[in-house]
This record gives C-alpha cells, structure tokens and sequence, in this order.
C-alpha cells in the first residue's frame, strides 16, 4: 500500500491492461492517458483521493475508466473518455466521482453508456461532459445510485 503517487506525462498503450490501482492513496495521474489496451484503460480498485487531470483513455477494449470498491475520483481541467469497447466511465460498489473546477470534458462513441453508475455509487457535476454517441446510451444510474 503506497501512500502517494505522481504520474505525469504518460501512456499505457497496446498493453493487457492500461493502468491498475489497489488499495493506493492520493494517486495523480497528470496528462496521461490509456489507449489500445485489450481490457479496461483506467482501473482503480478501494483506492481513495485519486485525481485524473487533464487525462483520457480512448480504444480500450473494456471501459475507459473503471472504479469499484468505494474508490474516489476526481476529474479536472479536461479529459476524454471516448472509442472504448466498454463503458466510458463505470462506477461501481460505493465509488463516486465529482467533475471539479471549470472540467470540461468528452465522453463519446463508446460501445457501452457514456457513464454508467451502479450498486451505491454516485456523481457530482455530470453536465460539465458532453456526452454524446455512445451505443447504449448517455448514462445509467443504477441499484441506490445517484447523480448531482
């Protein structure tokens, strides 16, 4: 269990798996992003404080991001979720995400919902996306879950 992690300017691609985070605190990934990987791009699992700035996770194979086990998010500056053969972002199991500051961000053409929230799992700013063509829909909001 690490107690702080910093990436900056980085890329998973082409890999099994993009990045993987378990049990981690205070994890910052800056301008970094997942891509071609052949399962999900981003997978933090009862990992708390975790900030995506200005990153993205496009043509995964899985979702984009993937987030269980009451893990925390947070989203700023920008980012793209976007051509991922899951969802864009999926939240599950007591895990929350919030879209902070002046985020503005695209969650589009994913072959699953743009965000799909489920099982006690919750949102905060959604509207700062623009979510747009996603094959099974916008969003999900699921089993005790909710959006603000």
């Amino acid at each position: 269990e690490g107690s702080y992690l910093y990436l900056s300017n980085c890329s998973a691609r082409s890999n099994a798996g993009g990045y993987w985070f378990l049990r981690d605190n205070s994890v910052i990934l800056h301008n970094c992003w997942a891509v071609s990987n052949l399962s999900t791009g981003i997978q933090v699992e009862s990992t708390n404080g975790v900030i995506l700035d200005r990153c993205g996770a496009k043509s995964n194979a899985a979702s984009g991001v993937y987030a269980t086990g009451g893990t925390s998010l947070q989203f700023t500056a920008t980012g793209e979720y976007s051509q991922n053969g899951g969802d864009g972002i999926r939240l599950y199991g007591n895990s929350g995400a919030a879209f902070v500051g002046a985020y503005a961000g695209t969650i589009a053409n994913n072959s699953g919902f743009g965000v799909r929230i489920r099982y006690q799992s919750n949102v905060l700013n959604l509207v700062a996306n623009s979510i747009i063509g996603n094959i099974s829909g916008s969003s999900e909001i699921a089993f005790g879950s909710a959006s603000y």
